[in-house]
């Protein structure tokens, strides 16, 4: 009896056809991921105050006082809070450079520090950088953040703060993006 050798295919053989699914598919989440970054922005609130973010961003469940939305890496993301405002005694400016320092620990520096007017509103933009470890297993990193708080001089209101968290290049390209459309609402 002779045996009969029937020879696969090359495309099977050579499971072109598992390569062409593979493709396929990498194709497939290569144009989802293109229609996701240019999603436009969404508006996250956190009680009267709400801000513009990338489509992409995630939000974190809201906690008491404070709204926290993570951006494409381990560092950029945004930070809505609502707190009361420091007693009468200590500055505004001391208020938050004490509560930065308390969060971020021995390796936080204030950068900058200014008062401006933004939308008819009295705004402290302070720049201030930080080191962070995104889990236990990683190396530190040096993450860069703008902070809006506001009001300045109104007793009685709360003070509402929107901090940007970035790489430094990121920040710049984000600022205007971002918190150029802080809301709140009446």
């Amino acid at each position: 009896m002779s045996e009969v050798t029937v020879s696969e295919p090359f495309w099977l053989r050579n499971d072109l056809h598992v390569v062409g699914v593979a493709l396929l598919v990498l194709f497939t989440a290569w144009i989802f991921r293109a229609e996701t970054a240019e999603a436009p922005h969404r508006r996250v609130a956190h009680g009267k105050l709400s801000v513009a973010v990338p489509g992409g961003w995630l939000a974190d469940p809201p906690a008491a006082d404070t709204t926290v939305v993570r951006g494409e890496d381990a560092v950029t993301g945004v930070e809505l809070r609502i707190t009361d405002r420091p007693s009468g005694l200590v500055t505004l400016e001391a208020a938050l450079e004490l509560e930065r320092g308390r969060r971020f620990g021995e390796l936080y520096q204030r950068l900058s520090s200014e008062r401006k007017t933004i939308g008819g509103r009295d705004v402290l933009r302070t720049v201030y950088a930080y080191a962070f470890k995104p889990t236990p297993t990683h190396a530190p990193r040096v993450a860069t953040a703008v902070e809006y708080a506001f009001p300045a001089g109104v007793e009685g209101v709360p003070l509402y703060i929107v901090t940007l968290h970035a790489g430094e290049e990121r920040l710049k390209e984000l600022e205007p993006e971002v918190l150029g459309t802080i809301e709140v609402a009446p």
